[in-house]
């Protein structure tokens, strides 16, 4: 029985991690005012050629796209001068992949919720409490793990985010439609490489913070209700 409790608890720990992660993904990257501090810090306006207004209009529209409010991206906006289609066909193909990728997300974020209260509704079942010592120990390793691999993770990135983001698509795309033209796809100047790097650690920061919280949360629960949680 011991055995089947850690295996239960470490499997909810890293479900729980899954999830965090996830959600912290979502929240940074539809914050609206994240990306009207970036437009104007990137000076991403004159680079298009387009008004904030403008640009707000086809940040909502590819934004709820992703999000599958929209059935698909075209949008017309004024561009230097000219009124215009804002997304060319390439464009338009590689946010089909960043959507069905982030609807995948979000449905591995569901699941991971739903799994890990099945399996402690289970842990419940089986020891008629939940022992939140335990629950911290096994918390506490795979919290580590994390931990360490995100800064290693963060130390690529800082080092050489270009390649870092490059190995990110190869991984998680199966085409190069990623790779786009600076000068002339207006996708890429919405969003160049240092509103991504400004992006990635962003979400790093909150989720670290997140994990932490959750550690926290765990070690007083223990040691409010376990005598033995007083030595960690």
């Amino acid at each position: 029985m011991k055995k089947i409790n850690k295996l239960i608890l470490f499997i909810v720990s890293f479900l729980i991690i899954i999830s965090t992660f996830i959600t912290v993904i979502d929240f940074v990257s539809f914050d609206r005012n994240f990306y009207d501090l970036q437009y104007e810090k990137l000076n991403v306006y004159n680079t298009i050629g387009i008004s904030s207004k403008e640009l707000d209009i086809v940040t909502d529209k590819l934004l709820g796209y992703i999000k599958d409010d929209y059935k698909d991206i075209k949008v017309i906006a004024n561009i230097n001068g000219v009124n215009r289609e804002v997304f060319n066909e390439r464009e338009t193909l590689h946010m089909v992949d960043v959507k069905n990728l982030y609807l995948d997300a979000i449905n591995i974020r569901n699941l991971s919720i739903l799994l890990s209260a099945s399996f402690l509704i289970l842990y419940f079942i089986l020891n008629k409490k939940i022992d939140f010592y335990d629950f911290f120990k096994s918390f506490k390793s795979s919290f580590l793990f994390i931990l360490f691999s995100i800064l290693g993770i963060s130390v690529y990135a800082y080092t050489d985010f270009y390649d870092f983001w490059m190995n990110f698509h190869y991984i998680f795309f199966t085409n190069d439609l990623f790779i786009l033209n600076p000068n002339t796809d207006i996708l890429i100047m919405m969003v160049p490489q240092q509103f991504f790097m400004n992006l990635v650690f962003k979400i790093i920061f909150y989720f670290i913070i997140s994990i932490t919280l959750i550690f926290i949360i765990l070690y007083l629960l223990g040691r409010k209700t376990n005598d033995k949680y007083r030595v960690v």
